[in-house]
């Protein structure tokens, strides 16, 4: 679960989404309102979210890597 530290940030982005898109949806329809946004989009915006995440963990994984490679050889 290190590998992909980012995950978390990317779940709660998710989380925050689906429910400001629940919330807004029905004050919408309590005024008369429409507000829609289409089950592709969400999904499209849950797949990006994920991806970028999953991009920007291992991305810092292989950064700090990298970083303990040159202490050792530092220490040699």
């Amino acid at each position: 679960m290190d590998y992909f530290y980012y995950l978390k940030y990317a779940l709660s982005a998710i989380l925050i989404f689906i429910g400001s898109k629940m919330t807004i949806n029905h004050y919408a329809h309590e005024n008369g309102a429409t507000f829609y946004i289409a089950t592709a989009t969400s999904l499209l915006i849950i797949l990006v979210l994920i991806i970028v995440a999953i991009m920007a963990s291992v991305m810092r994984s292989k950064h700090f890597e990298k970083k303990a490679m040159k202490e050792e050889v530092r220490k040699s």
